[in-house]
């Protein structure tokens, strides 16, 4: 027996009061992107020391959803990421996230900025981890359950040494889902 959706016409097969279905399985950002709300930060920065070293505010009404970050160091350090931190960025250059839909207009919105010694303050240390440049220069973290920025709030990226530090910040903007 099918059931049929008067409003468009689509329907399921009913099998023994069970619904069938072929379903297709995807990671929750490739579908975001078939609608454009895919980014990624690029952030290249040297800092001499201790420093905040990238910012993020978003102003979206979606929240901002970090899935991984990136990149390479060019001597040891640790890194970290702080939320919720507080003031002004100390000479920011602005950044602009790419849209990984090359066909959609989009544009991320919020306030995306690196810079050698942003001085923000406050904020609550979410992660940490160690970059040995002489093991490995690469550093690669994949947050399985998201990094979430809700509208008007701010996530720092800093360092504890003099390094460059080179790293792609990936993220998408999406509502709650129910």
């Amino acid at each position: 027996m099918y059931i049929t959706d008067p409003r468009n016409g689509d329907s399921v097969f009913v099998n023994e009061n069970k619904i069938q279905a072929i379903c297709e399985a995807r990671q929750f950002p490739v579908h975001v992107n078939d609608n454009g709300f895919v980014y990624k930060l690029v952030v290249d920065q040297a800092i001499a020391g201790a420093a905040h070293f990238a910012y993020i505010l978003n102003s979206d009404d979606k929240p901002l959803r970090i899935t991984k970050i990136e990149g390479f160091v060019s001597a040891d350090t640790e890194m970290y990421i702080l939320g919720k931190v507080t003031g002004a960025a100390t000479t920011p250059s602005e950044l602009t996230p790419v849209n990984q839909n090359l066909g959609s207009g989009e544009t991320a919105d919020g306030t995306f900025s690196q810079g050698a010694a942003l001085a923000l303050t406050g904020g609550t240390e979410m992660d940490r981890w160690t970059v040995d440049f002489s093991q490995n220069p690469n550093f690669c973290k994949v947050f399985e359950n998201e990094i979430i920025i809700p509208k008007n709030q701010t996530l720092v990226l800093a360092g504890t040494a003099a390094a460059t530090i080179n790293c792609t910040i990936d993220f998408y903007m999406h509502e709650k889902l129910a």
